[in-house]
């Protein structure tokens, strides 16, 4: 069968050869040059000529089916390709998984999963973190006015030195130009490193929370001694300088750096090899090339013999771009001013140059039209083969199991098994907390132990007596708070998407 693919192979690229060196000519008789009608009225003369006209003619015929065709055979190799390499085995999921898989923390549980790790996942670190004792989190409703952010002797030095950094700037940016929005940032980060407690020019260019009580303080309870790499990473971010206590205010627009250096360590592809075969990802390759020759293929006739060949580049490349960032936003579960935005935007940069340079080349030929859109019909098709050609490994399946009888149990728990968990471990319920964030369930888990008598956990510091509904809404509101500050980034200004749904 690896035989069949490798000629497979051979032949996507015999086809690329043909398609360059001999383009397709699929005008019917009635739309060539008059040329051609003289030809054939002089050639109709003898019997031998006569048959070599529809011999030409016969050829012309045979290239309107490539359109038809190549595109059809590509589905077929990629479908093949799926079913070889890509088709996972069935998940064995274990009927009961009281905890995750051993030596995995909320954000390794995500990658595993899901198949890639999100910024929302790193931010569950957060609480897996204050699980194992590294640090505490403060409860907004505490007068954060009453209390500054304590900074050894070092830390103080550097804090100066910023300032004097941020003072010269703005000093800089002011006499270069004087409307810089470089200005206000550098006003609003000064603000903060000269008193963390002055928090009016902060609140204009911070985005606030509209959920009351999501402000916190984080505290640091010790260094960190374990040997996760990931884990480190986001402790020395938050507690840089060697910092004690941070608010969300000083990770705004500072602690992205460390979410994207996480995020890059986590989805390597060391990291992707470990839970996904190697030969499936290398299979993606050649889908990819047929893609683009089954696309070239519907596209490029049409235009040059109909349309406009100096607007080729166009009709190639905006559709493609605008449809493919439409349909990301169709499959986006959430709906927000980002995907609203997207759509539109997709539907203007592809549908406008499809609209006025691909279609009217399309109708001047029944056969460009029909082929058009069956070929389109298999690049979705290999496009979907694509997507799904990772094939789990047999490490990769095995955990994915575990994760996903763990998952369930989540879901379907009873009362009487979660009293029985929490008489055995007391922080039960907030050991597992980050990992059904990661995995879409912490709604339903907390409304589980609501009706469960459980203490307050040792990291959590609030003004009010202990309650597990409240402290679930005000979890809620932290981690959908310290997303949006942990990937705030002051080099993008628009297009950040902030809604996330934790639950």
């Amino acid at each position: 069968m690896k035989k069949i693919i490798n000629k497979s192979s051979l032949f996507v690229v015999i086809i690329l050869f043909i398609l360059l060196i001999k383009p397709l000519n699929t005008n019917n008789a009635s739309q060539q040059p008059s040329y051609n009608n003289i030809e054939a009225n002089t050639i109709s003369t003898s019997s031998s000529e006569d048959n070599k006209y529809e011999t030409s003619k016969l050829e012309i015929n045979i290239a309107d089916y490539f359109i038809f065709i190549i595109p059809i055979i590509f589905l077929i190799i990629s479908i093949l390709l799926w079913f070889i390499y890509g088709r996972d085995k069935q998940i064995i999921e274990t009927t009961v998984e009281f905890y995750p898989p051993n030596d995995l923390n909320s954000l390794d549980a995500a990658f595993i999963y899901k198949g890639k790790a999100e910024s929302k996942d790193v931010t569950s670190l957060l609480i897996f973190l204050a699980n194992k004792g590294y640090l505490e989190i403060c409860n907004g409703n505490i007068d954060l006015n009453a209390k500054k952010v304590n900074l050894n002797k070092e830390s103080k030095i550097n804090t100066e030195k910023k300032i004097i950094e941020l003072q010269e700037k703005i000093k800089t940016e002011k006499s270069i130009n004087p409307s810089s929005k470089k200005i206000k940032y550098y006003e609003n980060m000064l603000n903060v490193y000269k008193d963390i407690d002055t928090s009016n020019d902060y609140d204009q260019s911070c985005p606030s929370s509209s959920i009351n009580g999501s402000n916190f303080i984080i505290k640091k309870l010790k260094d960190y001694d374990g040997t996760d790499i990931n884990e480190k990473l986001f402790m020395d971010g938050l507690f840089e300088s060697d910092k004690t206590e941070v608010t969300d205010k000083m990770l705004y627009n500072k602690f992205y750096t460390t979410t994207n250096k996480i995020l890059h360590n986590t989805n390597s592809r060391k990291n992707k090899n470990k839970i996904f075969e190697k030969s499936s990802s290398n299979k993606k390759i050649l889908i990819i090339i047929m893609l683009i020759i089954a696309y070239f293929l519907i596209t490029i006739p049409p235009i040059l013999n109909y349309g406009q060949a100096n607007l080729l580049f166009f009709a190639l490349s905006f559709p493609v771009i605008g449809f493919s960032v439409l349909f990301n936003m169709l499959l986006e579960k959430k709906t927000s001013i980002k995907k609203i935005l997207g759509i539109e935007w997709g539907i203007m940069f592809g549908g406008g140059p499809w609209l006025i340079i691909v279609l009217p080349s399309l109708l001047q030929n029944i056969m460009y039209l029909k082929g058009y859109f069956i070929g389109i019909i298999c690049i979705v098709g290999m496009a979907l083969c694509l997507m799904h050609l990772s094939k789990r490994t047999k490490y990769g399946n095995e955990m994915l199991g575990k994760l996903k009888g763990f998952k369930n149990f989540l879901e379907t728990a009873e009362k009487e098994k979660l009293e029985s968990m929490v008489m055995e471990n007391p922080n039960y319920f907030y050991n597992i907390l980050p990992f059904t964030y990661v995995l879409g369930v912490s709604d339903k888990w907390i409304k589980k132990i609501e009706c469960i008598s459980i203490k307050s956990p040792s990291w959590y510091q609030g003004p009010n007596s202990f309650n597990v509904s409240h402290f679930g809404a005000f979890m809620d509101s932290i981690m959908i708070r310290a997303h949006e500050l942990m990937i705030s980034d002051p080099t993008i200004t628009v297009g950040r998407d902030s809604s996330i749904d934790f639950s």
